[in-house]
């Protein structure tokens, strides 16, 4: 998907985005299997955030609450990095820059960014329903606390795409999500550094 964005012209660009934004409102209203789409539907949310003025706070929908601590809003992110290791050695963790993996998705969530040293988790999904594998969280909260501060705390944002599936609206349905071992098992308590749990209703038609 990379290679094929960066090789594309201005005008090839367009048409790419464009053919992507369709079939991820197919699969988003349930019309296409999800995996179909699954990598447009990232390309675009990550060209979005690092395109657009982000509104955390009032764009998004908080599914849980653990402190009392609002997300920013009219952020501008500088732009994107991509990483390569998987224990988060190449990367910088500077503030509002949007950090990719070169493979295809991390452990816990797609992509992060940093601000205001807090750190957000996206995790891009169709999915209704999407548990957390607390290893993958534990993992990056660990090593950006080495770079940044030992009480970092963080933010999980489930970006789903705005859509009426099977005559279901899926944003108004969301609900938190529970995070597990990497048997499966449900853990009893919420990590003690998530602020909160949010979801981002991401626009298909921008």
């Amino acid at each position: 998907m990379q290679r094929l964005f960066a090789k594309a012209n201005a005008h090839d660009l367009k048409d790419l985005k464009a053919f992507g934004k369709k079939l991820v409102a197919g699969a988003a209203r349930g019309d296409l299997p999800s995996i179909v789409a699954a990598d447009w539907l990232e390309r675009l949310v990550f060209d979005f955030f690092i395109e657009k003025k982000l509104n955390m706070s009032s764009a998004c929908r908080k599914l849980r609450t653990q402190h009392a601590l609002e997300p920013v809003d009219g952020l501008m992110m500088k732009g994107i990095k991509s990483f390569k290791n998987k224990n988060f050695s190449d990367v910088d963790f500077e503030q509002d820059y949007l950090y990719v993996p070169d493979w295809r998705t991390l452990e816990s969530d797609d992509a992060f960014f940093l601000h205001d040293g807090i750190l957000y988790a996206l995790q891009v999904t169709f999915a209704e329903e999407h548990k957390i594998k607390n290893a993958g969280v534990d993992r990056l909260l660990k090593a950006a606390s080495k770079a940044l501060s030992k009480d970092l705390k963080y933010y999980f944002i489930f970006v789903v795409p705005k859509a009426t599936r099977n005559g279901r609206d899926i944003i108004r349905g969301y609900k938190a999500q529970a995070y597990v071992t990497s048997k499966g098992g449900e853990l009893k308590t919420y990590p003690k550094a998530e602020i909160a749990q949010l979801l981002f209703p991401f626009p298909i038609q921008m």
